[in-house]
């Protein structure tokens, strides 16, 4: 199989990104060498990974991606740069605590600030005079 027949896609997002490839590989022969060689690698795979990366992006559903990150995530996948099988996420204790802790102090910081609200708006009368 040559590099036109392995880096061809009906999704017309995906065969950007392929043509992409097909015109780095001109000038990266290493790359144009791990395209052919990688048998377990497929378009529809690099695709995949690209959504996936893009996914992990997202904010609310919603994920701007440049176009240069795009293909650099497409470069990764087929050099190996990640792994392509799906890994079980490591877990850091210390990014879990510090989360942990942050939300906690920031749920403080509401409770305080609604408390404050709350306390002021039943400290007053109806005229806008104190009790």
């Amino acid at each position: 199989m040559n590099l036109e027949e392995k880096l061809i896609s009906k999704d017309k997002q995906c065969q950007i990104v392929c043509d992409y490839l097909k015109e780095l590989c001109n000038s990266d022969e290493y790359l144009r060498n791990a395209i052919l060689e990688k048998e377990n690698n497929s378009v529809d795979g690099m695709w995949n990974y690209i959504k996936d990366k893009a996914k992990k992006e997202a904010i609310n559903g919603c994920a701007c991606i440049e176009d240069n990150t795009v293909f650099s995530w497409a470069r990764d996948y087929w050099l190996d740069v990640v792994d392509t099988k799906q890994k079980e996420p490591v877990h850091n204790d210390i990014a879990e605590k510090t989360e942990r802790i942050v939300a906690k102090h920031v749920k403080q910081k509401i409770k305080e600030e609604n408390d404050k609200k709350f306390n002021s708006y039943y400290e007053s009368d109806l005229f806008g005079g104190l009790v």
